[in-house]
């Protein structure tokens, strides 16, 4: 009996006389699939990945099947949004999957089949819902004035984004984030801005709802934009994610945001999406 993943959508077709419900469309499943534990930590040159390598294959190495999960169900980017799940979902109890099928196969195709061998192999069981959950809220100060970080971007990058060439950045140094890009970096000596930060995470002419999910992953809590910023920027922020035994740490993200972007970062609650684990069980290994 095939299993039922998440919800059955209805698909409905209109027609003259009016709408009808269209046929269920099939279950999607790869060719052929391998699920195994990783071998023990010792033992093994670590090479986390998740995702399609070529055309036709999903592959899950030395990850726990919580990747699997947040890769195969995307719009879910945060731990705190998976809920209901035992122990060693997310744990260094770590799979290796392979799969493989038609390499014609759509990146959704993939994600169905992948879906499916979740719920064949591990016996997964999930829906989605909305939940309120602890968030921090961003919002302007009572002065509104903006911090350092954020900059009028120094390059227009609608162009870039709508498919156009990509701009040339006035100065551009190694290590740097390229023109136009959103991305988290070690600091170097000529990068660094602020004493004893170790990360920096900067984007180009973006607007403060595109940095949320970074914010969420270093906050570990979803973060909800109320600064009514609707302006692009150029954003650098530089923190530190441990303490230094020397006391030469740079400042916790939380305080950072404050300290360089001009944002108050509030304790909150907000409805989040997320999803719920029903079920799921270690898998048959082949």
């Amino acid at each position: 009996m095939r299993r039922m993943l998440l919800t059955v959508a209805v698909l409905c077709a209109l027609t003259l006389a009016g709408a009808a419900q269209s046929a269920p469309q099939p279950t999607l499943r790869f060719d052929v699939a391998s699920v195994k534990r990783s071998p023990p930590y010792l033992e093994r040159q670590i090479q986390a990945f998740v995702g399609s390598p070529q055309p036709g294959v999903w592959r899950l190495r030395d990850l726990p099947v919580a990747s699997a999960v947040l890769n195969l169900y995307p719009g879910y980017p945060l731990s705190v949004q998976v809920v209901g799940a035992p122990d060693w979902f997310d744990s260094r109890e770590w799979y290796d999957i392979e799969a493989r099928t038609n390499p014609a196969a759509t990146a959704e195709d993939i994600r169905q089949m992948g879906r499916t061998l979740l719920a064949d192999r591990f016996k997964l069981a999930l829906h989605a819902e909305q939940r309120e959950l602890p968030a921090f809220i961003l919002t302007q100060r009572n002065d509104r004035r903006l911090g350092r970080g954020l900059q009028t971007p120094a390059i227009d990058c609608t162009a870039f984004r709508a498919g156009g060439p990509r701009p040339i950045a006035p100065v551009q140094r190694n290590a740097d984030r390229l023109p136009c890009g959103m991305t988290v970096l070690p600091t170097f000596d000529h990068t660094l801005l602020i004493p004893g930060a170790d990360l920096r995470l900067t984007a180009g002419d973006v607007p403060i709802s595109r940095i949320l999910t970074l914010l969420g992953n270093y906050l570990n809590r979803p973060v909800v934009d109320r600064t009514n910023l609707t302006q692009r920027f150029d954003i650098e922020l530089q923190f530190s994610t441990a303490i230094r035994a020397d006391g030469d740490s740079g400042p916790p993200m939380r305080a950072a945001i404050t300290d360089q972007l001009g944002l108050q970062v509030q304790e909150g609650r907000a409805m989040v999406d997320v999803l719920v684990i029903d079920h799921i069980e270690r898998p048959t290994e082949n």
